[in-house]
C-alpha cells in the first residue's frame, strides 16, 4: 500500500505540474516527495526508527483511499526559490488525500507556507485544486511581498487561471505607507490591483482615514477608487461623498460625484461634483460650480474654484456669486480673488454687487471688497445705484464705505437724485448719506430740473436735506425758468430755500450775466426764482439794448422772460446811447422803471433828479441839447421808445442848449459813466472778467470803505 501511495503522490504532483501557472511545483520538489515517501516504506520494512522530520505515513482503513503523508519540509538543491514565474511549497505539516470526497483539491495542512518570488504565503491550512490551478487557503493567512506589503486575512481563494485573489474575513491589507481593512477584498495579481466592497477602511501614515463600500486600489500606483458612502478624515479636513479617487502618494483627492468637505480649522464647508482636492496642503481645484459656504453662512460659486487652505485664500471664474448673509450683499462677476483672513476680495468682469440692507447695487469692471472693513472700490463704467433714496452715482472709480454710507468717485462722475430732480456731475466726488452732503471738484455741473437751473465749476456742494447747493472757482449758472436762458457768472453760486419755502440763487464777487435781451454786472446778486426778482448789489450795471441802468443796488422783476419793472433805490445812473458821441442821461437817488413788450414805458425818479437829454425833432434829428435839476421826474414813453411827457417838479432848473452851440463839457452830467467795455457779449463771455472790470469794482469797493472810515 505504500508504494501504490508513492505512485499516487507522483501521479498528483506532476499533474499539478502540468495544470498550475503561478502556483507551479517545480521538478525537483516531485523527485524530493518521491524520496521521501521510498525512505519512509524501507524505514517500516526494517523496523527502524523515524526522525521527527520523516514521520512513516499512517496507514488507512481497509476499504479507503486517503493516505498521508507527514511534516513536508523540503529542501531543493540547486533551485532559485526565488523564481517569479514559479510557486514554491516550503512547508506543510500534512498532505491529505481524499479521492472519496473530492477528486478536485488536495489538502495542505499545518504551518503551510509558499513562495512566488519574492512573494510568500503562510496559513493553516489549503486546498489545492489541480484542475484548476487554484487555492484556497483557511486560517491565519498571511500574504507578504519583501518588505512593501503584507497581507492578513481568515480565509483566501485563489483563481490560477485568472491569478485573482478573494480574502475573505477581518481582512488587512499593509502597503508601504496605506493600510487597508474589510471583510471581502479581491487581489488581481496580474494587474496589481485590489479591490474591497462590503465596507472597508484605509489610512495612510499621514493619519488620513477613508471609509467607504467600495474601494479599488492599484498596488503600483498607490491610486484608490472609493465608491459609495465614501468618507475621508484627517486632521485638516472631513470629505463625504460616493465617488473618489485617492493618490496615497500625493494625498490628492479627485472628485467626481457630488461631494461636501468640512475644513476643521475654520468650519467652512466646500461642495463640489468635479475637480481634486490636496488633503496635506488643502490646494484644490474644483470644476462645475462648486460652493464654498463658511461657519457664518457666507457663500461662494463660481464655475470653476482654485483654493489654498494654507493661505485660507482662493480664486473663482466664471458667473462667481458671493453672498455675505451678515452684511446682507451679493457679489457677482466673472473672476473672484479672495483672502479670507484679510477678509479681501477682488472681482472682475461684469461685476454686479447688491447690498440688500441698503437697497443698493454696485456695478463695475474691477471691485475690490473688504468684508471686515464693509468697504468696496469699483473701477471702470462704476454704476453705484440707491434704490431707497432714488439715487445713482456713476463714474470711473468709485469708493464706498458701507460703515459709514459714505462715497468716494472720480472719473466723469455722475450723481442723479431722482425724488429731487437733480444731477450732479464732476471729475471727483465725495458723498455722504447719513448727512446727503456732497462735494465734487473738477468740471462740476449740477442741475436742477425742478428749479430749472444748471450750475457748473471747479467746486460744487450739495446738501440734499437742506436742499442747498453751490458752486465756485469759474462758477457758472443757466437759469431756464423763463422763455429765454439767463447766463450767470460769478466767483461762487449758491442755491438755498429760504425760510418762505422761496428758492433763492446768490452770485457772490465779479457777478456777470447774460441773457439775449439784458446783460448786467455787479458784485453779488440774488434771484428769488418764485418772484422771478434779480437783486443786485454793489455797483451794480444792467443793459439792454443801447440803455445802461447802473446804481449801489438795482432791483429787476423778470414776467414772462421779460423785465416787467426795475428799482435804483440808491443813487441810479440811467444812460441811453442815442449815436456818436450823445447820450441821454438821468440821475437820482431813487429810480423805478416800467416796461412793457420789452420796452421802458415809464421812469419815475426821485431826489436830487438831474437829467441830460436830447429830444428828437419831428424830423427825427437832434438839435438842442435840454439839462435840468429837480427833485421829482416822471417820463412816459410810447413804442420804440419814443418820449410821450416829461415832468419835473416841483422846482425845476436847467438849460437849453442848441447842439452847435454846446460845449463837449456840457454833454456829460458829473455822475455819467458808461461800462459798454465790460458788459458780456455772449454767454460764455459771462466767465470772462477783464482787468478794467476788477479795477472798477476795486475802485468801488475802496470807495465804499472810506465812505465808512468816515
Amino acid at each position: 500500500m505504500i508504494g501504490g501511495c508513492s505512485h499516487k503522490i507522483i501521479a498528483f504532483v506532476s499533474r499539478a505540474v502540468m495544470a498550475t501557472r503561478p502556483w507551479l511545483f517545480s521538478g525537483a520538489l516531485i523527485m524530493l516527495m518521491l524520496a521521501s515517501a521510498t525512505s519512509v516504506q524501507a524505514q517500516k520494512k526494517n523496523n527502524t526508527s523515524v526522525s521527527p522530520t520523516q514521520q512513516p505515513v499512517v496507514a488507512a482503513k481497509p476499504g479507503a483511499t486517503t493516505q498521508h503523508i507527514r511534516r513536508i519540509t523540503p529542501v531543493i538543491p540547486n533551485a532559485n526559490r526565488f523564481d517569479p514565474g514559479k510557486v514554491f511549497l516550503e512547508n506543510a505539516d500534512a498532505l491529505v488525500f481524499n479521492e472519496r470526497r473530492s477528486t478536485e483539491y488536495r489538502i495542505l495542512r499545518g504551518n503551510v507556507k509558499f513562495r512566488r518570488g519574492n512573494m510568500t504565503l503562510t496559513c493553516d491550512s489549503a486546498y489545492f485544486y489541480e484542475a484548476s490551478s487554484s487555492l484556497d487557503a483557511f486560517g491565519h493567512v498571511v500574504m507578504t511581498q519583501a518588505d512593501s506589503m503584507r497581507v492578513y486575512c481568515d480565509r483566501m481563494h485563489y483563481y490560477g487561471d485568472v491569478e485573482v485573489a478573494k480574502l475573505r474575513r477581518n481582512v488587512k491589507v499593509i502597503n508601504n505607507s496605506m493600510t487597508v481593512t474589510t471583510d471581502s477584498l479581491d487581489y488581481d495579481m496580474l494587474n496589481d490591483v485590489a479591490r474591497y466592497f462590503g465596507g472597508g477602511t484605509v489610512v495612510d501614515n499621514a493619519g488620513t482615514r477613508v471609509t467607504s463600500a467600495v474601494g479599488r486600489y492599484e498596488m503600483d500606483t498607490k491610486k484608490v477608487q472609493f465608491t459609495s458612502n465614501v468618507n475621508l478624515v484627517n486632521d485638516k479636513i472631513k470629505l463625504h461623498t460616493d465617488v473618489l479617487d485617492y493618490d496615497m502618494r500625493t494625498r490628492i483627492a479627485t472628485i467626481e460625484d457630488q461631494t461636501e468637505i468640512l475644513t476643521l480649522e475654520d468650519g467652512n464647508r466646500i461642495y463640489a461634483s468635479s475637480g481634486s482636492y490636496n488633503t496635506a496642503t488643502g490646494q484644490g481645484t474644483l470644476y462645475n460650480r462648486p460652493t464654498v459656504k463658511s461657519r457664518d453662512g457666507n457663500t461662494i460659486v463660481g464655475d470653476v474654484m482654485y483654493f489654498d487652505r494654507a493661505k485660507d485664500s482662493g480664486r473663482a471664474q466664471g458667473n462667481v456669486v458671493i453672498t455675505d448673509i451678515k452684511n446682507k450683499q451679493t457679489l457677482h462677476g466673472d473672476n473672484v480673488y479672495y483672502d479670507r483672513r484679510t477678509g479681501q476680495s477682488h472681482v472682475q468682469g461684469n461685476v454686479v454687487m447688491i447690498d440688500d440692507k441698503n437697497k443698493q447695487t454696485l456695478k463695475g469692471d474691477n471691485v475690490y471688497y473688504d468684508r471686515n472693513k464693509g468697504t468696496s472700490r469699483a473701477e471702470g463704467n462704476v454704476i453705484l445705484t440707491d434704490e431707497k433714496n432714488q439715487q445713482t452715482l456713476t463714474g470711473e472709480e468709485v469708493y464706498y464705505d458701507k460703515r459709514n454710507e459714505r462715497s468716494k468717485a472720480q472719473g466723469n462722475v455722475v450723481l442723479v437724485d431722482e425724488k429731487s430732480q437733480r444731477v450732479l456731475k464732476g471729475d471727483i466726488m465725495d458723498y455722504d448719506r447719513k448727512t446727503g452732503v456732497g462735494n465734487a471738484r473738477g468740471n462740476v455741473v449740477l442741475t436742477d430740473a425742478k428749479n430749472k437751473v444748471i450750475l457748473e465749476g471747479e467746486v460744487g456742494y450739495h446738501n440734499e436735506k437742506t436742499n442747498e447747493s453751490f458752486v465756485t472757482q469759474n462758477a457758472l449758472a443757466r437759469e431756464f425758468s423763463q422763455k429765454d436762458t439767463i447766463y450767470i457768472h460769478a466767483d461762487t453760486l449758491r442755491m438755498f430755500t429760504n425760510d418762505n419755502k422761496e428758492r433763492v440763487m446768490l452770485a457772490n464777487r465779479y457777478v456777470r450775466f447774460y441773457r439775449k435781451d439784458l446783460q448786467g454786472v455787479c458784485d453779488s446778486a440774488a434771484i428769488n426764482e418764485k418772484d422771478s426778482i434779480l437783486n443786485m448789489y454793489r455797483h451794480a450795471v444792467i443793459w439792454s439794448e443801447g440803455r445802461q441802468i447802473s446804481g449801489e443796488e438795482i432791483n429787476v422783476h423778470v414776467k414772462d422772460s421779460t423785465v416787467d419793472w426795475a428799482t435804483l433805490p440808491k443813487n441810479g445812473l440811467l444812460v441811453e446811447h442815442i449815436g456818436e458821441d450823445y447820450y441821454n442821461q438821468l440821475s437820482g437817488r431813487n429810480m423805478k422803471a416800467l416796461f412793457a413788450d420789452q420796452e421802458l414805458r415809464r421812469l419815475d425818479v426821485s431826489g436830487d433828479v438831474e437829467a441830460l437829454f436830447f429830444p428828437m425833432e419831428n424830423d427825427s434829428t437832434y438839435n438842442k441839447l435840454v439839462n435840468a435839476n429837480s427833485a421829482y421826474l416822471t417820463i412816459d414813453m410810447k413804442p420804440k421808445q419814443k418820449v410821450d411827457r416829461i415832468k419835473m417838479w416841483p422846482d425845476v432848473t436847467g438849460t437849453v442848449v442848441p447842439l452847435f452851440l454846446a460845449k463837449k463839457s456840457q454833454l456829460r452830467i458829473d455822475k455819467f459813466r458808461w461800462f459798454d467795455s465790460i458788459r458780456p457779449k455772449d454767454p460764455y463771455d459771462v466767465l470772462e472778467v477783464s482787468d478794467e472790470m476788477k479795477q472798477i469794482f476795486g475802485e468801488a469797493v475802496s470807495a465804499r470803505r472810506t465812505t465808512v472810515v468816515k
